[in-house]
């Protein structure tokens, strides 16, 4: 018996709505059928596509089992679910109509903020008709599968910005929900129990996107956004659907969903189009598999405009005037053997508030390449933070070397100046103390036999990088930025916090603990990111998302303005198994005007980060507006009402 397919594709292309026909959707999917289908894995394909035919009451031209109807891919979905096995790979490509559902009253889920999304599927004799497949039933059939440990890929070529269609525009792919000839839904929708396992130190779940770990989302643009068609090669498509096409042509599809975003999205800023696709879920995880890609190496987009080369990060990342970067194009991010080769090495000139110029400092000026990358090779924002060396390490010049290549600031603890950390010996250990001269928990024992002084400088370069983060904050951002939103916590017991306020809090089993309420006083759109620096020295974004979009106030459109996300955090396993029943988290919140990246201040655990490899104020976005930015923190104290000997038991 032949092998069973491990990989499946569920295709959507929906050109024919009978009152706002589409002309691109059905061959965005037939070229990226063409493109799996090409792979050397074999991959089982499921098309279901709505071609125009010339008598409209007759329905699309292809046979009614591939026609884009609610019962068809709800089956396949439901099929799916049902034949996939863990470790098997899932990819849903959507391109059509989608809409806004604005539930009374709304799921638990639900994005009060500004509705959720629904794909608008076929329905009906002739598929005549339209019916919603509300984003909180597509979550409950991809959570089906993650479940059973499936890896599931969502692209969605669709928005669901209610606002956009005062223009009128034909190319747009939203359906205003009042307009749809809709089908009534009568069946109960069906919600998930929260799963404690699934939670980190602090952790949110996303409105539809229940459980980010095995799921990896692309959608069009924003909530505020139009999700269009373009012309181009003579052909009408989905903006997305022609980019994503075009990056995984180049890149291939075993690149992560990071590196394929980073790519699109510099090909279309610099194509003009004026959409910011979203990326949510785990952007380290394999467009189409499993995460089989070694490298984690810190990257920020790079674009090149009229004025230059362009880096995505500014003050807000930390990013100081001449640091160093080597820039290659991203179709070689996780090809090492080809890495040398396409190295240009870069200096950055004038640093903004969330982008800033880059001058090349070897290799050709004129590079033809649009999508790069930029990798960090000094960082001088790390010397804000010193270390010592005590006089008991021997062979200072080694270890003065291996700090250097770290863009680390060390001397001798004799020379009495001040330090963030100190690295003394004990015993047979090399051990790392605060600027207070107090051990640092939860930190790899670093044995002297066996350790070099590169392990242990790769180790205060996390911890650097993670003070870098937690210290970020705008002292020049403008007082209107600043009273364009409110910021608070409140408890279970809605008790407010505001920034810089520690909170307490018990462990709570399966309840959430603190909600996040962020209100938009301006009349622009705001992108929130949320960060989580934990007491296992880790910087996570908690949304798994490259951003979240808080719409201004619009009452007729349903936006409300106020963003909210319920959080809960928990003592980690590894400090309950060592006694330890309580720990700090910094909840770290940026606000910005703009879109931007903030990949490169992510860690992971300690111990995780890969070593250092060896190699041979204006806005620069292309708005109209001044990029602003501010940082805030919450200070969160948790303890676990377990008994230790419950844990040790």
């Amino acid at each position: 018996m032949a092998d069973q397919p491990t990989h499946h594709a569920i295709l959507i292309g929906i050109n024919d709505y009978r009152n706002r026909p589409l002309k691109g959707c059905v061959r965005d999917v037939q070229k990226i059928k063409s493109y799996l289908e090409s792979q050397s894995v074999p991959i089982n394909v499921q098309t279901f596509t709505a071609t125009q035919s010339s008598d409209s009451e007759i329905g699309p031209t292809e046979e009614p089992s591939l026609w884009p109807t609610y019962n068809n891919v709800t089956a396949a979905l439901r099929d799916l679910a049902i034949r996939t096995k863990p470790g098997h790979c899932v990819y849903v490509h959507f391109s059509g109509h989608g809409t806004r559902e604005l539930k009374q009253p709304p799921s638990k889920f639900s994005n009060e903020s500004t509705g959720d999304l629904a794909l608008v599927l076929l329905d009906g004799e002739n598929a005549r008709s339209t019916r919603n497949y509300g984003g909180h039933k597509l979550a409950m059939a991809l959570n089906a599968m993650v479940r059973k440990d499936v890896i599931v890929t969502v692209v969605l070529d669709c928005c669901f910005a209610a606002s956009v269609y005062r223009l009128d525009r034909s190319n747009i792919r939203f359906m205003p929900f009042t307009e749809i000839d809709y089908v009534i839904d009568d069946s109960p929708p069906v919600e998930m129990g929260e799963d404690p396992s699934g939670y980190r130190d602090i952790s949110a779940r996303s409105n539809w996107l229940m459980d980010p770990k095995g799921y990896a989302v692309l959608a069009a643009c924003g909530p505020q956004e139009e999700a269009s068609e373009i012309l181009r090669e003579g052909e009408v498509s989905g903006a997305l659907s022609f980019f994503l096409h075009r990056s995984l042509i180049d890149c291939g599809i075993n690149q992560r969903h990071k590196d394929v975003f980073y790519r699109l999205c510099s090909n279309m800023h610099a194509d003009s189009v004026d959409q910011n696709p979203i990326l949510c879920g785990n952007k380290y995880q394999e467009f189409f598999g499993l995460q089989t890609l070694a490298t984690k190496r810190p990257v920020i987009p790079v674009f090149k405009s009229s004025q230059g080369f362009v880096l995505q990060a500014g003050y807000a990342h930390g990013v100081k005037e001449d640091d160093d970067f080597i820039v290659y194009p991203s179709t070689v991010v996780n090809h090492n053997a080809v890495l040398h080769d396409n190295i240009i090495s870069a200096r950055v000139g004038t640093v903004g508030p969330l982008t800033s110029s880059l001058e090349l400092t070897n290799g050709d000026s004129s590079l033809r390449e649009v999508a790069c990358v930029a990798e960090p090779r000094t960082r001088h924002s790390f010397r804000q933070f010193p270390i010592a060396l005590s006089e008991a390490i021997p062979k200072h010049n080694e270890w003065l070397a291996a700090f250097d290549k770290y863009s680390l600031s060390v001397h001798h603890e004799t020379k009495g100046l001040p330090f963030s950390f100190r690295v003394e010996v004990f015993g047979d250990e090399y051990q790392i103390l605060d600027k207070d001269g107090q051990g640092l928990l939860n930190l790899p024992i670093l044995k002297q036999d066996g350790i070099d002084p590169d392990d242990v400088a790769a180790v205060l370069e996390h911890l650097v990088r993670y003070e870098l983060v937690k210290s970020l904050s705008n002292e020049s951002s403008s007082e209107e930025f600043q009273a364009s939103f409110d910021v608070n916590i409140s408890n279970r017991d809605r008790t407010q916090f505001n920034p810089g306020q520690l909170i307490h809090a018990e462990e709570s089993d399966g309840k959430y603990m603190f909600e996040l309420i962020i209100q938009n006083n301006s009349p622009k759109e705001l992108y929130l990111y949320v960060f989580n620096l934990g007491p296992l020295w880790q910087v996570e974004d908690i949304h798994h998302t490259s951003s979240e979009v808080i719409p201004p106030l619009d009452p007729s459109q349903g936006f409300k303005n106020r963003f909210t996300k319920r959080l809960r955090t928990m003592v980690p396993p590894e400090m309950k198994a060592r006694g330890l029943l309580q720990c700090e988290d910094t909840l770290k919140i940026f606000v910005t005007s703009h879109p931007t990246s903030f990949d490169l201040l992510e860690l992971p655990k300690i111990g995780d980060s890969p070593k250092k490899q060896a190699t041979k104020s204006r806005d620069r976005s292309g708005k109209d507006c001044v990029e602003e930015w501010v940082a805030l923190s919450f200070f969160l104290r948790t303890s676990s009402a377990l008994p230790a000997k419950e844990i040790a038991g």
